[in-house]
């Protein structure tokens, strides 16, 4: 075959097969799992609040504040998840993955004022502490283990970013209600009431460090930066130990959810190449790339002589 009649060819056919569907095969799963996490998670917050007031708690009152939060973040989880399972569309052509982000930027925002506002009421009981119902401290916090742990244990089965995102403040809450456990233990051998506003506060800061991380990791999720894990130089330098290729740039890569990512890349081949040698350099290509997880890629062969039009064309 010619070079001109390579060139038409890859002009004119350039459908190819993609390295993976990018839809999740276990989305109803995690639906039903964000669903089922947010009715437990609202009725515990009633029982905290109930029993916050009752055994005279301020860290307990900011747990179930907490936990209101968090209900409100997996209804609206839940909702969104279920959108972004719809199919692609000549509006939306890589369907609607991306809504999941939304939902986490929700989740960060509705915690973040939680937090500030758990930190407004349990600073000045610093210098005005009182003794809480210990016993009843004790039991609330069994419960709270047990409830957040199990709900903890079934959204981290998921694995896009929203899960991941309400997984970590699960866990966080298991964590609070250790703390708590064992802040109550203490205070029903020893009277010291101010222990409460110091757990509260300390519990709270552990929260808001973890929304500040993963709210910036959705931020860049929203800005296309490149997935963690996925380097664009070691991409790059993998594609070029195919023999074949003279040079690859023009190389990107951003994710739709966390999960599914999408890479562009344009490889240089040498101007006598044969359709036989196009074909076995493409699909050398996607194998490099398969290896990667979930990948969308879309791979533009070019040869030595040709201009490149793209804006970006540097070497990678």
């Amino acid at each position: 075959m010619s070079f001109h009649d390579l060139r038409q060819r890859m002009t004119h056919h350039h459908h190819h097969p993609h390295s993976h569907s990018l839809k999740s095969h276990d989305s109803d799963a995690s639906q039903a799992n964000i669903g089922l996490a947010c009715l437990v998670n609202a009725a515990f917050a009633i029982v905290e609040l109930v029993g916050g007031i009752a055994v005279g708690s301020v860290a307990v009152l900011s747990d179930a504040l907490h936990d209101f939060g968090d209900s409100v973040s997996l209804g609206l989880a839940y909702v969104l998840h279920k959108k972004s399972k719809s199919s692609a569309n000549h509006r939306y052509s890589y369907g609607y993955g991306r809504v999941s982000l939304i939902s986490a930027a929700m989740t960060g925002a509705v915690l973040l004022a939680g937090s500030i506002s758990i930190l407004v009421h349990a600073i000045p009981r610093l210098w005005n502490p009182s003794q809480p119902h210990a016993e009843g401290m004790i039991f609330l916090a069994f419960v709270g283990i047990s409830v957040n742990g199990f709900l903890a244990w079934k959204v981290h089965q998921g694995g896009t970013l929203n899960e991941r995102v309400l997984s970590w403040h699960l866990l966080e809450d298991v964590l609070g209600w250790i703390i708590t456990l064992v802040v109550a233990i203490v205070m029903k051998f020893y009277n010291m009431p101010i222990l409460d506003p110091i757990l509260s506060i300390l519990f709270t800061g552990f929260i808001l460090w973890g929304v500040l991380k993963t709210t910036s990791e959705t931020i860049k999720l929203f800005l296309q930066g490149t997935p963690t894990g996925l380097d664009v130089h070691t991409v790059s330098a993998e594609v070029l130990k195919i023999q074949g290729i003279k040079n690859v740039h023009d190389v990107h890569v951003w994710s739709l959810d966390g999960e599914k990512h999408v890479m562009t890349l344009h490889a240089v081949i040498p101007d006598r190449s044969s359709s036989d040698d196009w074909r076995r350099i493409k699909n050398a290509i996607r194998a490099k790339l398969q290896a990667l997880g979930r990948v969308h890629a879309t791979i533009e062969l070019e040869f030595e002589t040709d201009d490149c039009p793209d804006i970006d064309c540097v070497p990678s």
